[in-house]
């Protein structure tokens, strides 16, 4: 009776582990897989997984059969290893560790060599995807705070003797003026001066750590700011700029003048991508499961190509001619400092949508008692 309870106490504590565990004899096969297991195969039931061969798993000549051999001639355990795990719905990483599991005879009792049908090796394995993808974000991050202190002395060491070349520029622009072409050259001077210093900016502004001033903030009040502020414009160039609100979306906590530059930005690349004739449509939407509060800016553009926007938040990285490559990498540094993210969809020949999502404080249950749709009109 003690023995049959310790062997149910056993199977729980097995059952219970939080890393993928099977039981295989020689040839491989798996004789026993735990709960954490058969969630990583898909969830398969456990009669399923008792007809598995494990070497089908990881693939056939995988460095999974020299290991499985080594351990089961020399009896010593491989730890932390990575391979990939084959799925159905594609591969998934993971960390293996194996090590042989001593016989048992009829009487309970460990013995060494063969026994009840040969020996068994434990095979124990966790999904990485989360930790690689940590891991790829931690070395993302290392590698701009290098950047970032590389531009920020740069930056600095440039801008004090661009200032004395404007200077002299917007000199000789006052100077020459109606002498022609020479007038137009030092305005386009001028002009590129001001790209440059735009740059420079945008560079600071990425690589300072940011001093926030919180406050509790309606992101459908910035939206009507922002229908104000670039209604004209869009008018001007034969555009429509709309808005979508949803009613009574709650408040979020933010710095108010960042998440306006970040619509801002959002906005200015979405005029830029539409045509005459196009609508940008800005929205707000809640979502209380992921507790979310989203602002978005859609537009009727052409669309971003599938390799663009694999790196559109990359720093540098830009398809305008005049653009810095930089205005989306600082906005999704200001959402993501946050908690929050921005998710984008685009369709060809359809347009792009940009989704900024901010959370919500569980403190907070203040709402913004505003919404509904607007458009400019002059």
């Amino acid at each position: 009776m003690m023995r049959s309870t310790s062997q149910t106490t056993s199977q729980r504590i097995l059952e219970a582990l939080p890393i993928g565990l099977f039981v295989i004899d020689q040839q491989c096969n798996v004789i026993f897989a735990n709960q954490r297991a058969r969630e990583i195969l898909q969830k398969i039931a456990a009669k399923e997984a008792s007809r598995l061969n494990v070497r089908g798993l990881f693939g056939n000549n995988s460095p999974f059969d020299y290991v499985i051999q080594k351990v089961f001639q020399e009896g010593k355990a491989i730890r932390g290893f990575r391979m990939s795990l084959r799925q159905s719905e594609g591969n998934v990483p993971v960390e293996v560790h194996i090590s042989k599991l001593p016989a048992e005879a009829a009487d309970g009792t460990i013995k060494a060599g063969k026994a009840g049908g040969g020996d068994r090796a434990i095979v124990m394995f966790d999904d990485v995807t989360g930790r690689l993808e940590l891991e790829r974000r931690m070395a993302e991050a290392e590698r701009l705070a290098a950047i970032g202190e590389l531009a920020a002395g740069a930056a600095h060491e440039i801008r004090n003797p661009l200032t004395a070349v404007k200077g002299f520029a917007q000199l000789l622009e006052h100077r020459l003026q109606g002498e022609e072409p020479w007038s137009t050259y030092a305005g386009i001077i001028e002009k590129e001066i001001a790209h440059i210093d735009e740059i420079l900016r945008d560079l600071l502004l990425l690589s300072r750590p940011r001093q926030s001033s919180l406050e509790y903030t309606n992101l459908n009040d910035l939206a009507e700011e922002a229908l104000v502020l670039w209604g004209y414009h869009a008018t001007s160039r034969g555009m429509n700029l709309v808005l979508k609100l949803e009613r009574d979306v709650p408040l979020v906590v933010v710095d108010r003048a960042e998440i306006r530059q970040v619509l801002n930005n959002l906005i200015t690349n979405a005029l830029d991508a539409s045509k005459s004739g196009g609508v940008v449509e800005i929205g707000t939407r809640w979502n209380p499961d992921d507790r979310m509060v989203e602002i978005s800016v859609g537009d009727t553009g052409d669309g971003i190509d599938a390799n663009s926007l694999a790196k559109i938040f990359n720093p540098f990285f830009t398809t305008k001619e005049k653009g810095t490559g930089l205005g989306l990498s600082v906005a999704y540094s200001i959402v993501e400092s946050y908690g929050g993210a921005i998710e984008v969809e685009s369709a060809a020949g359809k347009g792009t949508t940009f989704r900024v999502l901010l959370p919500v404080p569980m403190a907070c249950a203040v709402s913004a008692n505003t919404g509904g749709s607007a458009r400019y009109d002059e």
